[in-house]
């Protein structure tokens, strides 16, 4: 995909970028205009609203849409706007399958989003708690005694033992890693969920019930045969013009001896 469709690619966040730009642009604009709401305009203020919601629905639109149809880029290798059509379309056919999976799959990341972030900030409390002065302080022996003093109850006797700010900011950082972690999860059960279709909608489902690996082989045969019967017809052409540059010798000698006859 990086190197038959990057123009795709390209295109769909140039959209993006675009839709963005004229909503900065807007909002400036709607900064410059608060006077005439002070005036009383409130017909004003409910157009800038609308205006405001049609641009972010827009915006978030396209996000998903480019996000759906690379997926179609790489499985076909279409163009930006087929790859929309054709994701929507597989995606409307396949509704119920979709609404599933959007729940289940909702539900599984805001877990792990959740568990992620509890888990690193637990930790990282634990372990401010245990060596306040830093990481000078910690040692070996330091470190394989920590499991024994968390579990004799030395842990956080109490939060106001704590010092808030880098709790705060090993939260902040341990969100924004699981969020991405999960964002490239959700990619793939988007990308799987696609290639399901597509298989079952194509095959009946042959590939994902493992029938695949008969057609495989039989595809390995196939070409097998191919290629032998390539390699025959070039060793059969190769043998042909050996015998034709061996015979062309006595040819040409009897040529020349028909002509010292006729003169």
């Amino acid at each position: 995909m990086s190197r038959t469709s990057a123009g795709t690619a390209a295109f769909g966040s140039f959209l993006i970028a675009f839709v963005e730009f004229i909503r900065i642009v807007f909002e400036y604009y709607v900064s410059k205009m608060k006077e005439l709401e002070k005036r009383g305009f409130t017909w004003m203020k409910c157009l800038i609203c609308c205006v405001e919601c049609c641009l972010g629905c827009l915006e978030r639109f396209l996000k998903y849409a480019s996000k759906v149809a690379y997926i179609q880029v790489g499985m076909h290798g279409y163009s930006f706007c087929s790859a929309v059509r054709s994701s929507f379309s597989l995606m409307m056919r396949n509704v119920l399958r979709l609404s599933a999976l959007t729940t289940i799959s909702g539900i599984f990341m805001a877990l792990g989003k959740a568990v992620i972030t509890l888990a690193t900030t637990i930790t990282g409390a634990l372990l401010i708690n245990r060596w306040p002065a830093g990481p000078s302080s910690i040692s070996l022996s330091s470190v394989s005694n920590s499991t024994a003093w968390i579990s004799s109850g030395n842990g956080l006797s109490s939060t106001s033992d704590l010092n808030p700010l880098p709790i705060l900011l090993i939260a902040f950082l341990s969100y924004g890693v699981a969020c991405f972690f999960m964002g490239v999860y959700d990619s793939v059960i988007d990308t799987m969920f696609q290639c399901f279709c597509e298989d079952d909608e194509r095959t009946g489902g042959k590939y994902m019930k493992g029938e695949f690996a008969a057609d495989a082989a039989e595809c390995d045969s196939l070409e097998k045969i191919t290629n032998d019967a390539a390699a025959q017809q070039k060793n059969d052409s190769t043998a042909i013009s050996a015998a034709g540059r061996a015979a062309r010798p006595s040819t040409e000698h009897e040529m020349q001896e028909r002509a010292a006859k006729e003169q």
